[in-house]
């Protein structure tokens, strides 16, 4: 007997991929299928693993890198602020319909100044 070869509980020889080398007799057949059976389960799951791993660690590194406070997002906040800054002046002038519009539509061209800001930081 060589004991370089791997075998199973019966003493079958099998080959590094797991495929039979020999079989002894037939009736150990169903064994033998549930032994390959085992060892394409074993693959399959290694396979899963690292698999999910890889998976694991992109959305760490995406989540990274979106997490990063940048000069443009800093920008983009103070100009949320000034936003909502001009939006409360407009409603403060609700009395005044000339003056209420002004400042609304100051407030809404600021909004799409921060959004466009936003976008570009991508």
């Amino acid at each position: 007997v060589d004991g370089a070869e791997p075998r199973c509980a019966q003493g079958h020889r099998f080959g590094r991929d797991g495929e039979v080398l020999q079989l002894v007799t037939p009736a150990h057949g169903a064994h033998l299928r549930d032994f390959d059976a085992a060892v394409r389960r074993d693959r399959d799951t290694e396979r899963l693993r690292k698999s999910i791993a890889e998976l694991t660690e992109e959305v760490r590194a995406s989540r990274l890198r979106r997490s990063e406070t940048g000069a443009i997002r800093l920008a983009a906040t103070a100009l949320q602020l000034a936003t909502l800054l001009v939006g409360a002046v407009a409603f403060l002038n609700l009395a005044d319909p000339e003056s209420f519009l002004r400042w609304a539509v100051g407030a809404v061209l600021l909004q799409l100044l921060t959004a466009t800001m936003l976008l570009f930081d991508r």
